[in-house]
């Protein structure tokens, strides 16, 4: 499950999301995860001027 929230702060538009990775990943994988997961979205929403992303273990 994945769960994304966009916030407008003034006039600049920040994104945050929780993500899940499977839970065998190291942390350099999740971390590498995490950051194309952050490019894909700046490139769909160019508006975007900050996002965040958190990463935790997909459950079963």
């Amino acid at each position: 499950m994945a769960r994304l929230r966009l916030r407008w702060i003034g006039h600049t538009l920040y994104a945050e999301a929780d993500i899940r990775v499977d839970p065998g990943l190291s942390v350099g994988q999740a971390h590498d995860v995490a950051h194309r997961a952050e490019a894909h979205l700046v490139s769909h929403l160019p508006r975007v001027a900050g996002v965040t992303i958190h990463t935790g273990p997909a459950t079963g």
